[in-house]
């Protein structure tokens, strides 16, 4: 019989009870990543107290998956177990709280609580693309909506004068838009870049190549019945000159 050991990793925030469902498969996900998603390694339980994902490993890979997890710390070793470590610190820090890794009763590695690092508002200029679907407001600023396949921008505005312009593609699936402009972006505490704002300046309707990338990415939206469309362009034309049914 093999003889194992524990490696387990606790996070100091949650309790059984109180560990999303979801949060704990990210956790799992890049732990996995972290030791090596295709090693000995196993997951057995939640255990009790702080949230402690235990699982086991055959005493014989403990060294490698020690050693895989300490260049990790460093930047060091296979892309995977890098990832899997930054992933861990990125959940940790978002849920404000601390973790560690022990191997039985013997911590290999810590991980403190970071202050979230302080970014100013980045203000660049910029073009993104999507179809109009909604124009509204009440003054001189005029909110618009843009979706782009699964992903929907509620932050842009534009002038009235330009948002009258905007009026013909409203809506129009088969007339996407490419849009031009100034955004700020502000960085969140895992890293990623985050638009909150883009001011409209310019647009201009996409060419017929462009519109084939558009289509494409509406096709990969579950349910949106585009990707059992053979022919999307003679599709959207078939819904300018009359029905709007996607059949």
């Amino acid at each position: 019989m093999p003889t194992y050991k524990k490696i387990t990793f606790i996070i100091d925030g949650y309790t059984p009870d109180t560990l999303p469902l979801g949060r704990l498969a990210e956790y799992l996900k890049n732990f996995a990543n972290l030791v090596g998603p295709t090693s000995a390694v196993r997951f057995e339980r939640v255990g009790k107290g702080s949230a402690a994902l235990i699982n086991r490993a055959p005493q014989e890979v403990i060294p490698e998956v020690r050693a895989r997890i300490s260049a990790a710390q460093h930047g060091a070793g296979p892309k995977e177990a890098v990832s899997g470590f930054v992933g861990l610190k990125g959940l940790l820090g978002m849920d404000k709280t601390t973790g560690r890794i022990r191997e039985e009763h013997r911590k290999i590695l810590e991980f403190p609580r970071v202050s979230a690092a302080q970014y100013g508002a980045v203000y660049e200029d910029g073009t993104l693309e999507g179809i109009v679907i909604r124009i509204g407001g009440k003054d001189q600023t005029i909110h618009i909506h843009l979706k782009d396949g699964e992903r929907t921008y509620t932050c842009f505005t534009t002038s009235l004068e330009r948002a009258k312009a905007l009026r013909p593609y409203l809506l129009e699936y088969e007339k996407p838009i490419r849009v031009s402009g100034k955004g700020k972006w502000n960085r969140t505490p895992s890293g990623q870049w985050e638009l909150q704002e883009f001011k409209i300046g310019d647009f201009e309707e996409l060419r017929n190549d462009e519109l084939q990338q558009v289509l494409e990415r509406m096709r990969q939206v579950p349910g949106s019945g585009w990707d059992k469309i053979g022919d999307p362009i003679a599709e959207l034309e078939r819904i300018r000159k009359g029905s709007d049914k996607i059949q």
